[in-house]
């Protein structure tokens, strides 16, 4: 067994299983892997290479992962017992990062919990009615004051915390997310076409304009090129 990771030595890296017939199962509990991790490893995906070789020439190589380390990151599984946290657990796990999970819906809220992490992901899926509770918006602001830094999911908590909120909600939402409302519909697709002419009906040259859409809540200046 081989591993790249620089703080994770293998002491006893080659065991024998012995005579192992077709379809048969063996193991090497008596003689097993001895792997040892440094103190300064962070909670990450590791992988390691298992090179097997046996009689009559025979050989082949396996990889897998191990979790080591203690994670610094806790994701809060809040979507009502829908999926949507596998979305993150996995793009995080193509990077060898993983997280410790809890389910508030199982576990309550993390409250103690949360003072072993500095870094937390909160998913509430499509929750509507309920994404972030005046406890929880409590705990999340005691995080954020101890300095924690925090990724929120969620597709309706704008909806919740100001259209169908109270003033506490609203002033969680600007001042501890930081963030602004802007509204929890979405408008037709729209097509705006130019004819090359100017204010006056008169045909412009070619070249290079600088074009600006606006809507109520929404300003954006673009680049387009006029040929002739």
């Amino acid at each position: 067994m081989t591993t790249s990771h620089p703080l994770i030595s293998i002491q006893n890296a080659t065991v024998e299983f012995g005579n192992v017939g077709h379809r048969e199962v063996a193991s090497n509990e008596s003689d097993p892997f001895v792997l040892s991790l440094s103190e300064n490893a962070v909670g990450e995906f590791v992988s390691l290479v298992l090179d097997i070789s046996a009689a009559n020439g025979y050989s082949a190589a396996d990889s897998f992962y191990i979790e080591v380390g203690k994670s610094h990151i806790i994701l809060i599984d809040d979507d009502n017992g829908e999926n949507y946290e596998q979305i993150i657990i996995s793009y995080l796990k193509q990077s060898l990062i993983y997280t410790f999970n809890w389910d508030i819906h199982v576990d309550g809220l993390p409250a103690d919990t949360l003072n072993d992490f500095d870094t937390m992901i909160w998913i509430t899926g499509d929750d509507r009615e309920s994404s972030l509770t005046s406890d929880e918006q409590a705990l999340i602001s005691t995080f954020i004051n101890n300095g924690g830094k925090m990724l929120l999911s969620g597709q309706n908590i704008g909806y919740d915390l100001i259209e169908d909120g109270n003033e506490n909600d609203s002033l969680f939402y600007s001042d501890y997310l930081k963030a602004e409302y802007i509204t929890d519909t979405v408008e037709p697709t729209m097509q705006v076409s130019w004819d090359g002419r100017d204010q006056n009906g008169k045909d412009v040259s070619g070249g290079i304009y600088i074009y600006q859409l606006k809507s109520e809540f929404y300003t954006n200046s673009k680049k387009m090129l006029l040929l002739r």
